[in-house]
This record gives structure tokens, C-alpha cells and sequence, in this order.
């Protein structure tokens, strides 16, 4: 009776450092998934080993290779085209607008104006200290509806409002040097009510907000 006990607790305590040794490899391989780019140390303190046994010098060696294969693909710095490589900072004049829709041009260029800022890529300047001139032209607002009314086909209740950017960017010393040029679109929705103006005056910004997002993911990404 005493040996099959004794065999029970060999096989319950075998049981348990088999679970432990899995539980390690999950918990390395999930926390290597989520890291990039952080130190050996850095790993050990945050993926949770913190409360399980030292790890083996084996396991210390291996943890390197591991790090390593973690991160194939992964690239330091920007990812700026390489056309663009010497551009720190951008100057934005006032967009023109072959638009009919009053002011749209002040709409875009503080759009696009807000996007450089808050991506970070470049510095926003004046055009005496830029390194390059973005030009760019409110070409078209278009409108297009994506529901109808069940009592009435002809008149939709929801619209879709699509602005396109065009827009270049040149060499600030040399105006003719074009860097980078191409074609940014934006798109919102509105409901349509009593004061379609408003409803329209109020879903521009959205769509502009998108198309320099667009933009200036172009710039600063090369898509």
C-alpha cells in the first residue's frame, strides 16, 4: 500500500514538471511574439519569468537566437522614400480650389497642415526654411448615395462625400525639382435633412481630414 502511494506522488510530481516546462514554453513563445527590439533583460523582467525558476544557462544561450529570430524583418528608423530621404521639413501654402464649395481650400490646407504635425515625420515650417514646398489643389467634392428612402427611391437618406487632393512636392530651392507628386481621396458619409448645406458643410472636414491622412501617409511611408 505504501509503494503505490509512493509510485502515485512519483508520477503526480512527474505530471507537474512536465505542465511547468510547458507552461515556460508557452509563456517564452507568447511574450517573444509580442516583443521587438527589447533587451535580454528587458524580456526577462517583462514576459512574466519573473515569478517562475531561474532559467538553465542553456536556456540563457538559446534565449539570444530566439531574440534574433523574433525580430527578422523588423527595421529601425523611418521608412521614408529614399527620394526623400534629406527632407526634414515641409512648408504647406494655401491649397487652391477648382471647387465650387466656398473656403474649401482653407479646410484643406489646416487639414493637411494637422496631419504633417501629428505623424511627426517632418518639421512644419515656412517656405524660407523649408526643404521642400507641398503645392497641392482641392481638385473635386463629389457626392454619391448609398441609401434610399423605402418610400421614396429618388431622394437617398445617406450620402457619401468624396474629396480629391491633388498635390506635389518640390525641391524649396529648386521649384522645378519635383520630389514626389500624386492624388489623395477622402470619404465621409451624411444623412440627408431639411438643410442639405449644413449636413454637407459638416461632413467636408471629415473627408479632408482623411485624404491628408492619405497624404501624408505617402510621404512619409512611400504608400
Amino acid at each position: 500500500m505504501i509503494y503505490q502511494v509512493f509510485r502515485s506522488f512519483q508520477m503526480l510530481t512527474a505530471i507537474l514538471q512536465v505542465t511547468q516546462k510547458l507552461q515556460t514554453a508557452a509563456v517564452l513563445i507568447h511574450a517573444m511574439r509580442n516583443i521587438r527590439g527589447s533587451s535580454i533583460l528587458e524580456f526577462y523582467q517583462t514576459s512574466g519569468f519573473g515569478i517562475l525558476p531561474p532559467l538553465r544557462p542553456a536556456a540563457l544561450l538559446t534565449l539570444p537566437l530566439l531574440l534574433l529570430a523574433s525580430c527578422a524583418g523588423y527595421h529601425l528608423g523611418n521608412t521614408k522614400p529614399a527620394a526623400l530621404a534629406h527632407v526634414k521639413s515641409i512648408a504647406v501654402p494655401m491649397f487652391t480650389n477648382d471647387t465650387q464649395h466656398p473656403k474649401a481650400e482653407v479646410l484643406a490646407t489646416s487639414a493637411v497642415s494637422s496631419a504633417l504635425s501629428q505623424d511627426g515625420t517632418f518639421r512644419l515650417t515656412s517656405s524660407e526654411h523649408a526643404d521642400a514646398i507641398l503645392n497641392g489643389c482641392l481638385r473635386n467634392i463629389s457626392y454619391s448615395a448609398i441609401r434610399g428612402s423605402r418610400f421614396d427611391t429618388v431622394h437617398p437618406e445617406e450620402l457619401t462625400n468624396t474629396v480629391t487632393l491633388t498635390w506635389s512636392l518640390s525641391d524649396a530651392k529648386n521649384p522645378s525639382h519635383i520630389f514626389v507628386f500624386g492624388t489623395s481621396t477622402g470619404i465621409s458619409q451624411l444623412f440627408v435633412d431639411p438643410d442639405l448645406q449644413t449636413a454637407r458643410n459638416n461632413a467636408l472636414p471629415d473627408s479632408l481630414e482623411r485624404a491628408a491622412e492619405a497624404l501624408v501617409s505617402r510621404l512619409a511611408n512611400g504608400f
